[in-house]
């Protein structure tokens, strides 16, 4: 992540509160890592100075470029939680607040292009650091995101306890809530945004078959009772799901849910148009219509509208 801004005073009593006398809140960019590493609990001394080596240069990676200040608290931050003998129950709940910490940091002060890099970057290196545990690593990043979804647009810190996260996607539930006109159909206003550049209607008749093929065989959830929508935009007819209104109108209601359903549902569109060929579905050698960078784009365009609601900048 690129450099934040200036640390607080009350920022600065935050971080002394779980063992950073120095360095800033990059001090705590590499602590999901060390949260993967905690929970393998039959670590050998041996092994706990191996990690730590490793961690080491995790740490470099990560927050390359930051003060000399946030780099030595960072790798005192770590070989205090990974040294032998202290009580694990006091290490693990400090480490669940620092966790808290950072995820309210990243909701108040990092934009979400840049926490997406950060996560996607966390990823990798946790899964190079940490052999042998993705799931637990996947598992971390995860709660984070569902962290930082719900501390977006609060000005002052406070913990978070676990049965505040939601983690289940209600499929029923986002059926009921979609499937119903007029709310259903401006799911659609991502895929309307890349057909519009790619030809707008007269493109999207040509490939109707397979839109609407594409979006009832999406995934994680079908979403079939679009196709009566795509059918009546590319006709010219119904809501105009190109224009600015439709877009806020979609981005009101996804902030309304929670993030686990909210990604559900982006995913399932992110899926729908992947899976729309040129020239039909024909197997292997179909040309995709839509790039994965396209898709992405118009997505996380869909995500920030969400977001600048959900912190009150909009």
């Amino acid at each position: 992540m690129p450099q934040t801004t200036n640390t607080l005073p009350e920022d600065r009593e935050l971080l002394k509160s779980v063992g950073l006398i120095e360095g800033g809140w990059r001090a705590l960019y590499p602590l999901p890592i060390l949260r993967v590493a905690w929970l393998d609990e039959e670590l050998t001394l041996e092994e706990t100075e191996e990690l730590e080596e490793r961690l080491g240069r995790a740490i470099a990676s990560l927050i390359e470029g930051a003060a000399e200040t946030d780099i030595s608290a960072a790798r005192v931050f770590a070989r205090q939680y990974l040294k032998a003998g202290l009580s694990k129950p006091e290490q693990k709940a400090m480490l669940e607040r620092a966790s808290a910490m950072l995820c309210w940091h990243m909701a108040r002060d990092i934009p979400l292009v840049d926490r997406q890099r950060y996560l996607e970057h966390v990823g990798e290196l946790a899964r190079e650091v940490l052999t042998g545990q993705e799931l637990e690593a996947d598992s971390v990043l995860e709660e984070m995101q569902l962290m930082v979804d719900i501390y977006l647009g609060r000005e002052a810190f406070e913990p978070l306890s676990r049965d505040q996260l939601v983690y289940e996607v209600s499929q029923m539930k986002l059926a009921e809530r979609f499937g119903a006109q007029p709310d259903g159909v401006l799911l659609l206003c991502p895929i309307v945004d890349l057909l519009e550049k790619q030809g707008g209607r007269f493109s999207a008749r040509n490939h109707l078959k397979e839109l609407c093929s594409a979006l009832s065989e999406a995934q994680p959830m079908g979403l079939a009772f679009l196709s009566e929508g795509i059918e009546s935009w590319c006709a010219g007819n119904g809501v105009d799901l190109s224009s600015h209104m439709a877009r806020g109108q979609l981005a009101n209601i996804l902030a309304e849910l929670d993030y686990a359903n909210r990604e559900c549902l982006l995913r399932s569109l992110s899926d729908a148009m992947s899976r729309v060929s040129v020239g039909g579905l024909l197997g292997m050698f179909s040309k995709p219509l839509f790039t994965p960078q396209a898709i992405k784009e118009s997505l996380d365009r869909v995500r920030n509208e969400v977001e600048c609601i959900r912190s009150g900048r909009k």
